[in-house]
């Protein structure tokens, strides 16, 4: 029986580290994603003293694309329906907003995919020295750290005798029956 309580304590032991630094794994990936997704995702336009700044990823820049080719298509499609002048607008409205706004969406999308792809570069490039990216480093290592720490955790032993049956676990010890 002194056996079985050793083993149920190492095992207890291992899942209760294992556990917590799963969750500090955790809490730094979303540390890690929030501080990334701050810095690769801001996109700012001056025209003269007028400065629009926004935060918008990839994803979003490609939900704007969508939403106003809809829009554009159902006026369009809704203004061909109609005679004369709204007809031809209609026409217009479908074949240039698409081209027009398709192209530079893409080219927008492009511009905030390669500051993604060189945010996330910087911030796992740790020999790297710039202190816009102190943070982002800083969370990245500490990653690093804890995916280390939770790989070499040893893995709890088997629970199967070789019949693939699996045993009971061994419980804290108490009055047998």
């Amino acid at each position: 029986m002194p056996t079985a309580l050793a083993l149920w304590l190492v095992m207890d032991d291992l899942r209760r580290q294992r556990d917590q630094l799963e969750k500090e794994l955790r809490s730094a990936s979303e540390a890690l994603d929030k501080e990334y997704r701050s810095m690769a995702s801001t996109w700012q336009q001056g025209l003269g003293s007028l400065t629009v700044k926004l935060t918008l990823n990839s994803d979003q820049i490609s939900e704007i694309y969508i939403l106003f080719n809809v829009v554009c298509f159902a006026v369009g499609i809704a203004f061909i329906f109609l005679k004369g002048t709204l007809q031809v607008i209609g026409i217009s409205l479908v074949v240039g907003g698409l081209f027009s706004f398709s192209t530079f969406m893409a080219q927008w999308w492009d511009h905030a995919w390669q500051i993604q792809n060189y945010t996330f570069d910087r911030a796992f490039n740790l020999d790297y020295r710039d202190r816009r990216y102190t943070e982002l480093q800083r969370l990245a290592k500490e990653y690093f750290k804890l995916c280390d720490k939770l790989e070499s955790l040893p893995e709890p032993p088997s629970q199967d005798n070789g019949t693939g049956i699996s045993k009971e676990e061994p419980g804290p010890p108490g009055p047998s029956a």
